[in-house]
């Protein structure tokens, strides 16, 4: 069997085809996965972030539970010395 210039040029075409979307197809998974763990990472970190200002959030408001309302005790102590007096 002879092959011919054409025949020859078809077969290195398609072995550079099959080389070239093997190559692609590597790169589209590694870049898959170098973005998926960076996603993943920026979703850890914002529920770390999550987690903190929710602790933060219940420390000021058991905070503010035990502070006393000024303009309310304010307007009670008005309120009976206008009743005493």
């Amino acid at each position: 069997m002879s092959f011919d210039t054409t025949s020859l040029g078809l077969i290195i075409a398609t072995v550079l085809l099959f080389a070239l979307l093997a190559r692609t197809t590597y790169q589209y998974r590694k870049q898959t996965r170098r973005l998926g763990r960076g996603v993943e990472e920026k979703v850890e970190h914002l529920e770390r972030e999550l987690s903190s200002l929710e602790k933060e959030y219940e420390a000021l408001l058991a905070e503010t539970n035990k502070k006393v309302d000024k303009k309310y005790l304010e307007n009670r102590i008005k309120g009976l010395s206008e009743l005493l007096g």
